[in-house]
């Protein structure tokens, strides 16, 4: 058992990259850093800096930490920070993924957005958030540090005692080179001190994204830089002091294209979904290959998960944009925060496309899409200019993890890569969701098997395969015992298996609930699902309470074994 999160920082896991070990005749293999707890290879930096301020004792209980980050330092210091008591302040540029911005905010981090300037600038991120730590210091009770990242050799250190001993122990010793790309220099520079140290012959090379000047620098001895890369967190100008006295044996320029179709065939060949710095290291790791030949063993760092770049690594249309290779086979995925919060009215998203319809597909969402019987919310999208764009209503893209927002007819359409703020039409999906889980109630009041259901806004309908008559000022009543006992309302999931083993939480006579994710959502009613239980993809009230007074309105006969209920908001009229 680990008393901390922090405990589970490092002893990351070698995994062999098959298609590009066969392709090379080497075994290329990547460090999973993407499995520290933070989901990153900084998280062993962010853990150094903060321990070893504690132990020069300048970083004091609840003290502040600030630092200068493209995210994923920011991110592994605000987990580090929350578990031992102290706060951080991360100043960002505004060109990161809105990913990372949307993680630092959740994770406790007060986050300050500054514009992408070169580091000579004095408003560069790094700058900034040197001044900002010198002026906490001064005002913060408990004082602040700088963690530095860039210029705070412990961040070199800590891959010199960590990351390159695992390297060493997991491949037996039995390693030829090690590659990455460079950001802060820690890890290139740390890893290739500790292995050198072990076998002087271990080739290190150097993974430079366009846009960067350290391949220049290495190769030329000038700093220049040509062209620009998507990749975030990597790429350097300068000598920074994790770099002082380190050189490579090779140093190779790659493309965002070439880092691309790596990670593309990652994910579709192998399963790994990687940021595009994963790339660059992937495709540094093939030259190295190749430079030594056949028969060598390669590591490379595989340094975070994709689902922080979703909005650009993963983002047809902003790769189109960017005039980069795009594959089709990788499907946007659309966050549907409503899942786990129906209640939320707004939040801010990320445009991933507009497709050729005019849909506008989000990073994230609040709008319920079409399904199930519940119509599709409208509302508004809020762009930074000020401007509107009114969502007429809400459908599921090209499957069901992808959630197209329709714009009213005549609608400017925002760019890929927009941020705008959500606003569902909140009356209106509030009335759809105490419909919904009125029909709920009205499964239990009359039960027998569901041929067809459509959720209104002031009347809803059910379907029910069966013969006999039924009284609606019967039913009128079960339902408002169940409304007026006032039962909670919840969400759980089960496993396919567990579907299969009780199939009466199926009430549809002729539909199943969608498979193949391994997990079905059940909307449950009353204490310990007392009152009702069934598979449900839609939103709901919290308390049936909620619903207020309801009545069925009539009782249609729609076949020889089919009767038709129609339910609607208020008291049943006077006779």
């Amino acid at each position: 058992m680990h008393s901390s999160i922090i405990d589970l920082i490092g002893n990351t896991p070698l995994v062999q990259l098959r298609r590009v070990s066969e392709e090379t005749g080497c075994t290329i293999l990547g460090k999973a850093e993407f499995l520290n707890p933070g989901q990153s290879v900084k998280d062993r930096a962010a853990l150094a800096i903060i321990r070893d301020a504690e132990r020069r004792g300048t970083l004091k209980p609840g003290g502040v930490i600030v630092e200068g980050t493209a995210g994923n330092t920011g991110i592994g210091l605000t987990m580090v920070a929350q578990a031992l008591g102290y706060r951080t302040v991360i100043v960002i540029p505004e060109t990161q993924s809105q990913e990372k911005k949307d993680a630092l905010r959740l994770g406790g981090a007060e986050l300050v957005e500054v514009p992408a300037v070169p580091y000579r600038n004095p408003n560069n991120y790094v700058r900034v958030s040197g001044r900002l730590a010198e002026q906490l210091a001064k005002t913060e009770p408990n004082g602040a540090i700088w963690a530095n990242q860039f210029d705070n050799a412990v961040n070199r250190q800590a891959h010199v005692e960590t990351t390159a001993p695992e390297i060493w122990r997991d491949t037996d010793g039995k390693v030829d080179g090690f590659i990455c790309a460079a950001g802060s220099g820690g890890t290139i520079a740390g890893v290739a001190e500790g292995l050198r140290a072990k076998n002087a012959d271990i080739k290190i090379g150097l993974a430079d994204p366009h846009g960067a000047a350290l391949f220049s620098y290495y190769t030329t001895g000038e700093f220049k830089s040509e062209g620009s890369s998507i990749s975030e967190g990597i790429g350097q100008g300068r000598i920074t002091a994790n770099l002082e006295g380190f050189a490579p044996d090779f140093a190779w320029r790659i493309s965002d294209a070439e880092a691309l179709d790596l990670v593309f065939k990652l994910a579709l060949e192998e399963g790994m979904i990687m940021g595009g710095s994963t790339g660059i290291n992937i495709a540094g790791a093939v030259r190295l290959a190749r430079e030594l030949g056949p028969g060598h063993t390669i590591v490379t760092i595989l340094c975070d998960y994709g689902h922080r770049y979703q909005s650009k690594v993963y983002n047809p249309a902003f790769l189109r944009q960017k005039g980069l290779p795009v594959t089709p086979d990788v499907p946007s995925v659309t966050e549907a925060l409503f899942r786990d919060d129906a209640y939320l009215t707004g939040a801010e998203a990320t445009v991933l496309d507009v497709n050729d319809r005019g849909g506008i597909v989000l990073d994230r969402t609040v709008f319920y899409a079409t399904s199930g019987g519940q119509p599709g919310d409208s509302g508004t999208l809020s762009r930074a200019d000020g401007s509107t764009i009114t969502i007429a209503t809400t459908v599921t893209g090209e499957t069901k993890d992808e959630i197209v927002h329709v714009p009213a007819e005549g609608s400017a359409l925002p760019e890929a890569g927009e941020t705008v703020a959500l606003a569902i039409d909140w009356e209106r999906r509030h009335n759809l969701m105490r419909m919904h889980t009125a029909c709920h109630l009205l499964t239990v009041a009359c039960p027998f098997p569901i041929t067809g259901a459509a959720v209104g806004e002031t009347e809803s309908r059910v379907d029910f395969d069966m013969a006999e008559t039924i009284d609606k000022a019967e039913v009128t009543t079960a339902l408002m015992a169940m409304v007026e006992a006032d039962h909670p309302v919840y969400a759980q999931w089960i496993d396919e298996a567990a579907l299969d083993a009780n199939p009466g939480l199926v009430k549809s006579k002729n539909v199943r609930p969608p498979t193949g994710t391994g997990r079905i959502r059940l909307v449950c009613i009353g204490d310990d699902a007392s009152i009702d239980s069934q598979p449900c993809g839609g939103t709901h009230v919290k308390m049936t309470g909620e619903i207020g007074p309801i009545h069925i309105g009539k009782i249609e006969k729609k076949g020889r074994e089919n009767r038709r209920f129609r339910i609607r908001f208020g008291a049943p009229p006077q006779a």
